[in-house]
């Protein structure tokens, strides 16, 4: 299992506060917005995460 540890600072605070919560499987979850995402991504900047970022703002370009 591979776990990645967000610690909220400056940039990230308004995607912190726009999550929002889900119950699944009988746990709470903290979801962030598909524009959080790519904000969190674009601040990794890890190769795969850039490669994400253009499958996401892809998604936009196909429609709803």
């Amino acid at each position: 299992m591979t776990l990645d540890l967000l610690v909220v600072g400056e940039e990230l605070q308004v995607v912190w506060d726009t999550r929002r919560r889900a119950s699944w499987d009988g746990r709470d979850l903290a979801i962030v917005s598909r524009e959080g995402l790519v904000t969190m991504k674009r601040i990794a900047g890890r190769p795969q995460d850039l490669v994400d970022i253009a499958a996401l703002e892809n998604l936009d370009d196909e429609g709803p």
